[in-house]
């Protein structure tokens, strides 16, 4: 086997059918026009590498590169052809393969690898492959209809609520020199039953602590296999045990399974198939339908050898069960090819006492704790809370004159995740005090941190299982869903998933975090911990197990419920959390990997710049808590 891979590569883009004049061997390697690309790779990435337009990862550059998958692009190198065939693991979309001008083979599909003869050209010689990728198919982005897609691709990239229109172009896999087809692989040995939306995996059963993965990027040709095992790692981290691979994006790479084999990740696979916001019935065109057959048939082999692989399911969100033509097709490859994986035709299914998806907003400040607390699902395999970006990634992705007003009024904001721009509730929230850009990216991920922990907690104490949207966020966004940005770097809403899915974590029923105009604040203990109430100075209102409540003006305006160290909240006796915006200053040291309150005022909700295992903190006057290789942080009212 020798590999094409690499920077040996040349591009050019073309409009209508001009790519026929420039495949062949007539057309001089240091020719005109042509720039230098990478494969495995992606047109728009080897376009930002030569300059033709800018980097879309700012504000909204995108915009400028909307014109690039309406052209063919032509990819072509050298070789020597040392081998009978060449073997192409995956080229998005459409192409036709060219060596010295000859055509010698078109195909349709990213997923599918195929096999082009090459013997006639193994003379030891120098010859030259040219890969016409043609201009990307016609898709529905998010707002369209589902039954108009005819393609098995990410939906994702044709617009979504959380990635602009960035529809991806390349020879997206690897390129090699075979002398032969693929041994089959074989179905590692599982045994797993998702009955009832319950999951049992070789007899054992299991309660999901998952989250959504979506696409490393929308160039998702581009290797990234730091990044890759980064999230991965985080993930594993935060104590997850199963990765849903949401239908909107890709079928998931062998590099993406490897890792996840590695670290004990299960792993729920869809189809790349998605709902719409008009509607959402795939299309039964018979040659829709055999497409997605083949296509199975290629990735189930190719994936289902892997440990982690647990669930096919036929897609996100569909208005279609095992009875459509689509979904029947996918599951009969799977039960043929795969028959000890878990199926589900869609997802959510079942009705509100099944798979439920949604919502994935903050409701309020009581709303939020009643409409968790009510739920009968079996399985939340969807469901969120919106926040807006780091610190960091928000500067390098909006220029400072840009970053205010951060609402969708701001056409840069409109641009990058314009569907999760709450604004206007984290105003309400803190009182409409906020008036500068800090403090509302603050504010916002407090409330997607303690909303998506306490979501997180109430459907874990029930017994049943918990998928959150998003984990990992595939384009840089202003407000996004996601725990753990662009950049890789987490959220504070990262951290309160990973303590809520610790073994044995306790945790604590209300009706609200901000109890203004009640008599008395009353709590629910769940797990084996003690609980206490205690005010700013580190003073102890009310302690107890089971149940807890205290008048309301025995506590400060902002006090903390402690759970033995374990687990903590931060409440308000006010009608809001207005109050965090003054509480009064906290001394923080940080020293030797030990962070010390060394004051007479808690700190609160403490947010720890470096490596470290726990975060978003809340320390009582005297303590002390090991954090690893934090270089500083800062909360509410400390910095360090």
């Amino acid at each position: 086997m020798t590999s094409l891979d690499g920077q040996d590569w040349q591009l050019r883009g073309c409009l209508g059918d001009e790519w026929r004049w420039h495949v062949g061997p007539d057309k001089a390697w240091d020719a005109p026009h042509w720039l230098p690309a990478c494969v495995p790779g992606s047109v728009l990435d080897d376009l930002v590498r030569a300059g033709e337009v800018p980097s879309p990862y700012h504000e909204r550059d995108s915009l400028l590169a909307e014109w690039v998958p309406e052209r063919a692009w032509i990819y072509r190198r050298r070789f020597v052809a040392d081998a009978p065939a060449l073997r192409f693991e995956g080229v998005d979309y459409a192409c036709t393969v060219f060596v010295d001008g000859d055509e010698l083979a078109s195909h349709e599909g990213l997923f599918a690898p195929f096999d082009v003869d090459v013997s006639k050209y193994a003379d030891g010689a120098e010859h030259l492959l040219a890969v016409v990728v043609h201009a990307a198919p016609v898709s529905e982005p998010q707002v369209g209809h589902t039954s108009k897609v005819q393609v098995h691709k990410p939906r994702m990239n044709y617009g979504w609520d959380f990635c602009p229109r960035v529809v991806h172009q390349g020879i997206w896999r690897s390129v090699e020199l075979v002398d032969g087809s693929d041994d089959p692989r074989p179905a590692a040995p599982r045994s797993v039953d998702f009955s009832g939306h319950r999951l049992t995996v070789d007899g054992e059963p299991l309660q999901i602590k998952g989250w959504n993965w979506c696409p490393l990027d929308p160039l998702y040709g581009v290797p990234r296999p730091d990044k890759l095992r980064r999230l991965l790692r985080l993930a594993k981290r935060a104590n997850v045990n199963l990765l849903r691979v949401w239908g909107g994006g890709l079928l998931e790479t062998p590099e993406f399974y490897e890792v996840c084999d590695e670290l004990g990740i299960l792993v729920w696979q869809e189809f790349s198939q998605s709902s719409s916001g008009i509607e959402s019935v795939p299309s039964t065109d018979p040659a829709f339908v055999a497409r997605l057959r083949d296509e199975a048939r290629s990735i189930v082999s190719r994936l289902r050898n892997h440990h982690a692989l647990a669930i096919w399911c036929g897609g996100n969100e569909l208005d279609a069960d095992d009875s459509h033509p689509a979904i029947a097709a996918l599951r009969e490859v799977v039960r043929e090819l795969d028959p000890g994986r878990g199926w589900v035709a869609t997802s959510p299914s079942g009705g509100p006492a099944g798979d439920v998806h949604g919502p994935w907003e903050h409701q309020g400040l009581r709303d939020h704790y009643a409409l968790y607390d009510s739920a009968t699902a079996v399985l939340y395999s969807e469901f969120g809370v919106e926040g807006m970006a780091n610190r960091a990634g928000l500067e390098q992705l909006i220029d400072e004159p840009n970053r205010w007003p951060a609402d969708r009024g701001n056409p840069v904001y409109e641009h990058l995740g314009a569907w999760w721009n709450n604004a206007p509730l984290v105003q309400r929230c803190f009182g409409g005090r906020i008036g500068d850009v800090e403090t509302l990216r603050r504010a916002s991920q407090w409330l997607q941190y303690d909303g998506l922990r306490y979501a997180v907690e109430a459907t874990l104490r029930r017994g049943a299982g918990t998928i959150p949207w998003q984990f990992n966020e595939s384009f840089p966004n202003a407000w996004c869903t996601a725990a753990v940005d662009w950049w890789g770097e987490p959220k504070p809403a990262y951290w309160g998933v990973a303590r809520a899915y610790r073994d044995g974590n306790p945790s604590a029923q209300f009706a609200t975090c901000a109890w203004g105009g009640e008599h008395a604040v009353r709590v629910t203990i769940h797990g084996d911990a003690g609980a206490r109430f205690v005010n700013l100075d580190g003073a102890v209102v009310a302690e107890g197990r089971g149940e807890l409540s205290a008048p309301t003006d025995e506590l400060g305006e902002v006090f903390v419920l402690d759970l033995d160290g374990r687990n903590r909240y931060v409440m308000t006796t006010a009608d809001t959390l207005a109050p965090l915006l003054n509480l009064p200053h906290a001394q923080l040291e940080l020293r030797d990997g030990k962070l010390t309150n060394a004051g007479d005022v808690a700190a609160l909700g403490v947010v720890l710049q470096g490596d470290v295992d726990d975060n978003v903190l809340d320390l009582l006057p005297g303590e002390s808590v090991e954090v690893g290789d934090a270089t500083g942080g800062e909360g509410w009212n400390a910095a360090v």
